[in-house]
């Protein structure tokens, strides 16, 4: 039996829409019954209920949830109640659930669940998550099935036909209600834009307050990636901003965590004196910030760090490795400085020869940071070794710094996008907090991070940032992960 799935319930605006079977009566009136949406992913779907199909020789009694071409995304119980019946005969017969009822009476249909082999068209899969069978109880947001192109959709794109019907049986136009309905996500700190964002994410970490809080621009990388670090290794909150205007959501998350410090990084062509002076209405405001992001990188680290043991090195002028550096500065109370590719600029060159004896880890591969760069810092006199941590991509280097930084394991992790750097910037801190890696996702790295929270032992994932940012489709695997789901997402047709 599949253990009901726990998790954050986000309410969101759903979107989505196929066939049925033998019509009871059908009324087409607007009515609200509370469900979970029964898709997890990114959807579409229209009110088709009482649409003309056969030639008008029938009437389509409930709405077709369609996924832009994929199989294999979960479906779960829409609500509590008992499985009435179901076809489980492989080909093109299989996949239905005829009726999940409720102690009410109220009844939901899921037809067009999988019957293929992953990755063919060859109506020889399954279907139906294990223990669905008639008589079985589930609970609303229970892992139930796949989306599939079974029974008379097998010409047409992968969905789910979902049907609605109150006690007795009548069919009513289900729309409402799946508008209406709340959509099963992992958890999310997560607000409209990056400034809301990042005052959730401070507020779920630093709910009790904080005596210092790092403010940055929200709209530019290069001041922000020392920040990062920084807050990450002082397990303090970072806040964004608008260079000339103190966001609302800054403000209330200032109010909440009543600082007694506020640091502003960065010059102020990134952070203006009016937003420095606003911020002094909740904190004391010191600004850190040079001629450019290596000195302020340095300045950061001057400041906040005495004499580190543990010291990392990226590219300034890319963020994916910088914010994964982040992470590990966080576990190893180090600062973050930034390097040019193929030369080791001054102000990094100077803080390291100052220091009495710190191992550096670069992160990034050899285009990012040449071993040219390498060898001399390695010659440096502050410094007593050198490792890179590197890989092709962002997120192939996020999970290469959280194999070396938690080799052991970690029992919660963090997605972010790694198409933007906000996000996981503001994540930093709040990850450091609870002993946990930030793994950064674009499309084609689902697997491999997934993997990676696999080698973890993860048994919590949460993610940093909105819908926009990390779609439901990216979190389709880490979904499936947490009900113990096997079933792959793959095109269409294979």
């Amino acid at each position: 039996m599949i253990r009901s799935l726990i998790v954050t319930i986000a309410l969101v605006a759903a979107t989505l829409a196929i066939s049925s079977s033998p019509p009871p009566a059908v009324a087409a009136e607007e009515e609200i019954y509370p469900l979970v949406f029964p898709v997890v992913g990114r959807v579409y779907y229209s009110d088709t209920f009482g649409a003309c199909r056969d030639g008008c020789s029938r009437s389509h009694i409930g709405n077709d949830i369609l996924t832009y071409g994929l199989k294999g995304l979960p479906v779960v119980a829409a609500h509590d109640g008992v499985v009435r019946w179901t076809s489980t005969d492989l080909g093109r017969a299989c996949c239905a659930i005829w009726g999940i009822t409720a102690d009410d009476g109220w009844e939901t249909w899921y037809i067009h669940l999988n019957n293929d082999t992953p990755g063919t068209d060859d109506g020889n899969g399954w279907g139906f998550a294990p223990g669905i069978e008639p008589g079985v109880r589930v609970q609303a947001g229970q892992l139930i099935g796949w989306v599939g192109d079974s029974g008379n959709a097998e010409n047409s794109a992968a969905q789910i036909h979902f049907e609605l019907r109150k006690p007795g049986g009548t069919a009513i136009s289900p729309y409402a209600s799946l508008r209406a309905a709340t959509q099963i996500d992992l958890p999310r700190l997560a607000g409209l834009n990056r400034f809301v964002t990042a005052a959730e994410i401070a507020r779920d970490g630093y709910g009790s307050g904080a005596e210092t809080v790092f403010v940055t621009t929200g709209r530019a990388f290069p001041d922000a990636l020392a920040v990062g670090a920084a807050g990450s290794a002082l397990q303090a909150p970072v806040l964004l901003t608008e260079p000339d205007t103190l966001p609302l959501a800054t403000r209330q998350a200032l109010d909440e965590i009543q600082p007694s410090r506020i640091v502003v990084v960065g010059g102020t062509s990134a952070v203006t004196e009016k937003v420095a002076g606003q911020l002094g209405a909740y904190g004391t405001v010191e600004r850190i910030g040079g001629v450019d992001r290596y000195q302020t990188a340095t300045m950061v680290a001057e400041a906040m760090f005495n004499d580190p043991t543990n010291v990392y090195v990226s590219f300034g002028y890319s963020y994916p490795d910088a914010v994964s550096a982040s992470t590990a500065a966080g576990a190893n109370a180090g600062p973050l400085l930034l390097s040019d590719s193929v030369i080791l600029s001054g102000p990094t060159k100077n803080y390291l020869e100052g220091l009495s004896g710190a191992s550096v880890t670069i992160v990034g591969n050899t285009s990012a940071i040449s071993d040219d760069v390498l060898n001399e810092i390695a010659g440096l006199a502050g410094v007593v070794s050198v490792n890179r941590i590197g890989a092709a991509t962002g997120p192939e280097t996020s999970v290469a710094v959280s194999q070396a930084t938690y080799p052991s394991g970690a029992s919660r992790v963090y997605l972010a996008t790694a198409l933007d750097y906000a996000d996981a910037l503001a994540g930093g801190s709040i990850a450091a907090l609870n002993n946990a890696p930030v793994l950064l996702l674009d499309a084609a790295s689902l697997g491999l991070v997934d993997a990676e929270v696999g080698r973890l032992g993860a048994t919590e994932v949460i993610v940093l940032g909105g819908p926009e940012a990390v779609g439901y489709d990216w979190i389709v695997p880490f979904w499936n992960r947490s009900v113990g789901n096997t079933m792959p997402v793959w095109n269409s047709h294979g």
